[in-house]
């Protein structure tokens, strides 16, 4: 689809060289680690023995248990049921496939290092999977990767889910990306990682006392982790830096940005209008003019009419559906007249809003649409499913006041939907007589469970026994019947019957 040759951007780009090859921000960055932990064959090798741990104890049920328990026994603690769930944690799968996993394994194999090595160590004599696992990560070098990692992949995490909300905007990109660069530079130079390993190893037990750190060693770590913060921003920089300063140039559409005085007004926006100039005016010098022209007019549209007019909400971000940049742009195509005075301007702003910049949202569908239509759940109805999805997707939180009102007004309706049965209340001692147990062998219904302590004499009995025979058209009771006459034989059973 994005191939630089033969791909279908750029079999698009040879029939009209303005478009823009957008490709979804989260894949490319979740591309760019990938390619960088190809390059470095050990954290790759890291990668694949992170989720071979993970299939490990994943499959067994025994080795499972096994671990959790070496768990809360170098935990030194002594829990029950869901005390025992707050303290053990389970691995995580480390998938490359799914946008940045691998933190969530990295942090696991981290905080649960030594119990790891000890369950390992359980079963390498009956298991070769389990001695091999050991020997491989009980080495310096590994827990010095996991130490790397663990302090790299949460600023790379926090850069994909500001990529994965719906409401990102193109001219938060590249300032996003140079943050995140800028933070990766920093933890080289702080060397924060192998602080914190040399730190840590004075504590670790005897199962892992052999792991030692001499100066080589601290180097050799310091080294790979310079490599491997490289070879990350060369990767994200591949990736990001075909259309990064066109979209840059997209912020000037943003009304928070004009400013107030007008010393600064006079030259606002005149780098940004000159990107956008060249890149869909290059062959055409005079609509390059007007766009230029044009845009010293709007900019105090932006200003006067745009900024004003702009809701609290969005300015203040708490609503989440759009940003300020978004909501601006609707605004400029709603208007005719705007249309009329800035063609050329509202060209761009046209090519803005159709351009999208994640495909997050509908991954995300397909995640709870996973979730929802399971094997066990495979015949759902068309609009059921639909109704499940749409709840899911678009519902507030049920915590939320709205998700509660919600809630209510549901359980309202179902119970306002048909006449519910409900359980007749008791009060005070319960007494049978002759005349009530034959309404309540009239209007009792045999769903409704009965009380099994109700306290009724052998007369009571008795006489209901009577009124039921009566109404049955049956022989009246024999006392003198007992269970001694009912026999296990075949005649004695048809004589009695």
């Amino acid at each position: 689809m994005v191939g630089k040759r033969s791909g279908v951007a750029a079999r698009l780009k040879q029939v009209n060289p303005l478009l823009l090859n957008v490709h979804c921000v989260c894949h490319r960055l979740a591309l760019a680690c990938t390619d960088t932990n190809h390059t470095l064959k050990y954290i790759s090798n890291v990668e694949l023995l992170l989720r071979q741990l993970w299939q490990y104890f994943q499959n067994s049920p025994k080795r499972m248990a096994a671990y959790l328990k070496i768990q809360t026994q170098l935990k030194s603690v002594r829990l029950e049921g869901k005390a025992v769930k707050g303290v053990t944690k389970r691995l995580k799968k480390a998938c490359h496939t799914r946008w940045l996993s691998f933190e969530a394994s990295v942090k696991a194999v981290h905080e649960d290092y030594e119990a790891v090595l000890q369950t390992l160590a359980h079963f390498q004599e009956s298991d070769a999977i389990a001695s091999g696992l050991l020997t491989k990560m009980k080495k310096l070098k590994f827990i010095g990767v996991i130490y790397i990692l663990r302090d790299i992949l949460p600023i790379l995490g926090d850069l994909s889910r500001r990529f994965q909300k719906g409401y990102l905007s193109f001219a938060a990109i590249v300032p996003a990306i140079n943050m995140t660069k800028d933070r990766l530079h920093n933890l080289v130079a702080d060397a924060k990682p192998m602080e914190s390993l040399s730190r840590d190893i004075e504590s670790f037990t005897d199962m892992c006392a052999e792991i030692k750190m001499n100066q080589n060693d601290a180097k050799e770590l310091h080294t790979l982790f310079e490599k491997y913060v490289s070879a990350l921003v060369e990767n994200i920089d591949n990736r990001f830096t075909d259309s990064s300063p066109v979209l840059e140039a997209f912020n000037v559409f943003d009304p928070m940005l004009v400013p107030d005085s007008g010393v600064e007004m006079r030259s606002y926006g005149h780098g940004q209008i000159e990107v956008l100039s060249n890149h869909y005016f290059k062959e055409n010098p005079d609509k390059s003019d007007r766009l230029k022209a044009e845009w010293e007019g709007m900019k105090y549209h932006l200003r006067d009419v745009i900024k004003p007019s702009m809701p609290d909400s969005v300015k203040s971000g708490k609503e989440q559906t759009e940003t300020t940049t978004e909501w601006c742009l609707l605004q400029l195509l709603k208007n005719i007249a705007v249309r009329q005075l800035y063609p050329n301007v509202i060209y761009i702003a046209e090519v803005i809003a159709s351009l999208p910049v994640s495909n997050a949202w509908p991954e995300r569908g397909a995640s709870t649409l996973k979730a929802l239509k399971t094997r066990l759940r495979n015949r759902l109805s068309t609009s059921m499913l639909e109704s499940l999805l749409h709840i899911c997707i678009n519902a507030p939180k049920p915590s939320s006041l709205e998700g509660q009102q919600l809630v209510k007004a549901a359980v309202n309706a179902w119970l306002e939907n048909r006449n519910r049965r409900k359980l007749p209340k008791q009060s005070g001692s319960a007494t049978v007589t002759a005349a009530s147990a034959t309404s309540v062998i009239d209007v009792e219904d045999a769903g409704v469970q009965t009380d099994p302590y109700m306290d009724v004499s052998e007369d009571v009995i008795r006489t209901a026994v009577d009124i039921a025979l009566k109404k049955l058209s049956l022989d009246e009771y024999d006392a003198g019947d007992s269970d001694s006459d009912w026999s296990d034989d075949e005649d004695c059973c048809s004589k009695n019957l």
